[in-house]
């Protein structure tokens, strides 16, 4: 039977895989919520594969980095990509079915694509353009080559699954990028330092976290369309 693992860097993402599996009792799900480090990251997917679990999914948000992408747009990776070029192959059939699959199901273009991933936020406009020049990659997060490479190492199959939150053209502001602690969770007090440095943020945060809702949102059909197995 097969049993996936499933890897998520944020409290809220992972709370997305445990509120559909205590609902749906039947569903043999593993979560954890890795934090943004690589070290923990890999950790995590080990530890899973440890307690049983024979496939891996990274799962939650990313960062846009082609033109065409969309907060709210989910998208599927069968590949993985680092910042020198490299790219870690999964489950490109496995990949390809639950694209084609969420297709059919989903009003918003459902991408399989190049996931690039790598160990800090690309959080400028600049950035994102340098990355998307050199890989082509459709989006970018930060738990996505980790798992990857854990389950190259152990021949496991691998896909990730991501819904877009900022795309190619918005910026990350330091109070986005410095007000979460390792887990995912707000830290309050760094917030709020950021705010009382630039007021004026608080309209792109705004913004940010109505994007954050949408791809939240796509992320939750994801799971329940596929009754959390992602069509493997």
């Amino acid at each position: 039977m097969t049993r996936l693992g499933i890897v998520t860097g944020l409290l809220s993402e992972a709370a997305i895989i445990r509120g559909y599996g205590s609902a749906k009792h039947e569903l043999p799900l593993l979560a954890t919520a890795a934090g943004h480090d690589a070290h923990h990251v890999t950790r995590a997917a080990q530890g899973l594969i440890e307690q049983g679990a024979n496939a891996l999914v990274s799962f939650g948000l990313a960062g846009g980095l082609a033109p065409e992408a969309r907060a709210g747009n989910l998208v599927i990776a069968g590949r993985v990509c680092d910042g020198e070029g490299n790219i870690i192959e999964g489950d490109l059939a496995w990949a390809s079915r639950a694209q084609a699959t969420f297709a059919r199901q989903f009003a918003a273009p459902v991408r399989n694509i190049v996931m690039a991933s790598g160990n800090k936020p690309v959080a400028s406009v600049v950035e994102k353009a340098r990355l998307y020049g050199a890989s082509a990659a459709y989006a970018v997060d930060m738990e996505s080559l980790p798992v990857a490479q854990v389950a190259a190492e152990k021949n496991l199959p691998f896909i990730a699954v991501r819904a877009i939150v900022d795309d190619a053209s918005s910026h990350l502001l330091p109070a986005a990028l410095h007000a979460q602690n390792g887990d995912g969770s707000i830290n309050y007090g760094r917030l709020f330092r950021c705010l009382a440095e630039s007021p004026w943020d608080i309209f792109s945060l705004i913004s940010l976290g109505l994007k954050g809702a949408k791809a939240s949102a796509t992320l939750r059909a994801a799971v329940g369309a596929s009754g959390g197995r992602f069509f493997f």
